[in-house]
């Protein structure tokens, strides 16, 4: 058998896997139908077009994992001809936490501000619900599953708002649509309060999973619109960690009101206060620089341009419209063609963090009190106790993944989450589930402590609202029934402790934490990393004055022109063109 292989298709990127398959299409022409050569039926071309990924995807996959043992700090191969000399891909001495934040000045502070309360209030209404689940069922004289259901709804339809606000985000910048979201927020947060049925609680907690979805985007693209690159990890932490701070003020709130049926309320009365002073916070805070920006230059070009326009569409206010949203859609369409593995891999991401931290959290507060025995108060206070680890384990793994890699760090302390959860669980002792819950809590979202700046610098530049917004909110939706799941078995399974029969929580919550763990590991290690991309010089989608994009399609380079995009999105498309090149 004579084979030859064009070494440019070496060059050119090839993979192994389709050299082998165009020598065997190639060699074994005599023994193929020559009607199937000519023209493959569709299910051939299908065929291809699976082998061709999965080849793409494995060998990306070993490139990545090969990036973890490059201990030098240096560009990889292809960020350096892109001339992305800011990709880093080894390890660093880490810089001290102060002196990140001496280098921050007064807009620095305000985004983080904005973001942090935005993304606090999000979840403050959240965690509430999950901490006063026994109260919820004991006042509507329901089980705790029903009740549950309620944060199935909520998770389920976040990404409907990631979807809305996070176009509009990239469209019209992030503030009004950030601060319509949060009013709408507070204010389905008092209709909850007024409900007189399960069914309207479940109607208005759907509403509150739409507007949920929007906040962690809009509210994260505008701290990262213009952090400097080496602060990114320790704010990304920061702004992470407003989650936990509400889990923290959450259980503080129901170890002040008691164990009260009806106190439930007073608790959300307090939430959505929370979410109208977000909303004025965000209000005062200005736009973001980039979207200032461009709409003073688009302004200042629109006279020249609606001189040749305005024969074919009309009144200026038309053209406007027209051209705006046209530009935005097309763009978008393009992105999404070429990017999409990378927002599956996004989805991927969160959906296997937010499994485990879900299906543990919304249930660790019930878990106390049912699966061990503990009074409200005390529970209360071990909740509080493990938040604090939660928050300072956020801060400390975003800021070291800044410096050790986001892959590394998450991988490293994903191992000691899973080796720590029992010790979570086990005791029964009051200071021991505090200890206990405390390391583990430390350790357990290292993917949440990465996950800001991770998705933000893996997602093309311009649309850092939509695309990692519906992604993250993709990944929780996924994981929607994920507490549902824990309080159906554990309620259905009873275990013998201390010799009482109780509800099995505990082994139900390590065995599907155990799981995703196992899972997320894996990712880590196989996934891709573009530490350090430049976030801040971009032009906002939809904002071109004249005809082009800012998202090119050429099927020769198949990447697209938006700065600072990472290679690894190439189209396949680009792998039938390959093909040819092997002879």
């Amino acid at each position: 058998m004579h084979m030859r292989v064009d070494p440019a298709a070496r060059k050119k990127g090839v993979t192994p896997n389709e050299i082998f398959m165009s020598i065997f299409l190639l060699e074994f022409d005599d023994i193929l139908p020559t009607a199937l050569l000519s023209s493959p039926p569709p299910s051939c071309h299908t065929l291809i077009r699976m082998t061709r990924l999965i080849s793409h995807w494995t060998s990306r996959a070993a490139e990545n994992f090969k990036l973890l043992f490059q201990i030098r700090d240096e560009p990889t191969q292809s960020d350096s001809q892109k001339g992305e000399q800011g990709i880093r891909v080894g390890i660093q001495r880490p810089i001290s936490p102060i002196v990140l934040l001496s280098k921050l000045d007064k807009d620095h502070w305000l985004a983080l501000l904005a973001g942090f309360i935005a993304f606090y209030a999000d979840f403050l209404d959240f965690n509430v619900l999950a901490t006063a689940t026994t109260k919820i069922a004991d006042y509507y004289q329901t089980s705790k599953t029903h009740v549950s259901d309620s944060i199935t709804y909520t998770m389920a339809l976040r990404v409907v708002g990631a979807a809305i606000f996070g176009f509009f985000g990239d469209l019209v910048g992030r503030r009004w649509p950030l601060i319509i979201d949060l009013v709408l927020l507070g204010s389905l947060q008092v209709a909850t309060i007024y409900c007189t049925s399960m069914n309207a609680f479940f109607l208005y907690r759907a509403g509150f999973g739409i507007c949920m979805g929007a906040v962690w985007s809009l509210a994260g693209s505008t701290i990262f619109d213009i952090t400097p690159p080496e602060c990114r990890g320790l704010l990304g932490g920061i702004f992470q960690a407003s989650a936990a701070c509400s889990g923290l003020t959450a259980a503080g709130l129901n170890m002040a009101f008691g164990a009260a049926p009806e106190s439930w309320k007073m608790m959300f009365w307090i939430s959505c206060g929370v979410s109208y002073f977000a909303a004025i916070i965000r209000f005062i805070i200005p736009e973001s620089k980039q979207f200032r920006e461009a709409e003073e230059k688009r302004k200042a070009l629109e006279i020249v341009r609606l001189q040749t326009l305005m024969e074919m569409h009309g009144t200026v206010k038309q053209v406007k419209r027209h051209h705006r949203l046209t530009v935005f859609c097309r763009e978008f369409s393009k992105m999404f063609r070429l990017h999409w593995q990378t927002f599956l891999y996004s989805a991927l991401f969160v959906f296997l963090t937010s499994w485990a931290n879900h299906s543990y959290g919304d249930n660790y507060f019930t878990f106390l009190i049912d699966g061990k025995g503990i009074n409200n108060r005390d529970a209360s206070i071990i909740a509080m106790i493990t938040k604090t680890g939660c928050i300072s384990g956020m801060v400390t793994i975003g800021w070291l993944g800044e410096y050790l890699g986001r892959r590394r760090i998450a991988a490293a302390c994903t191992i000691m989450a899973a080796l720590l959860l029992p010790a979570s669980i086990s005791p029964s002792s009051f200071w021991g589930l505090c200890l206990g819950g405390w390391f583990y809590q430390f350790f357990v979202e290292s993917f949440g402590a990465v996950l800001a700046s991770h998705l933000n610098e893996l997602s093309p530049v311009a649309f850092r609202a939509v695309m990692p917004g519906v992604a993250y909110q993709l990944g929780t939706s996924l994981s929607a029934p994920s507490s549902w799941i824990v309080n159906k078995i554990a309620e259905k399974k009873h275990i013998v402790v201390d010799g009482k029969s109780v509800e099995a929580y505990g082994p139900v919550m390590q065995a599907t934490a155990g799981i995703c763990y196992i899972l997320m590991i894996l990712l880590a290690i196989f996934g891709p990393e573009r530490r350090g991309a430049d976030l801040e010089h971009f032009e906002p989608a939809g904002m071109k004055i004249d005809d082009e994009t800012i998202i090119s399609h050429d099927e020769e380079e198949g990447r697209s022109s938006v700065a600072d995009i990472d290679d690894e999105r190439q189209p396949m498309l680009e792998g039938q063109k390959r093909q040819h090149n092997v002879l």
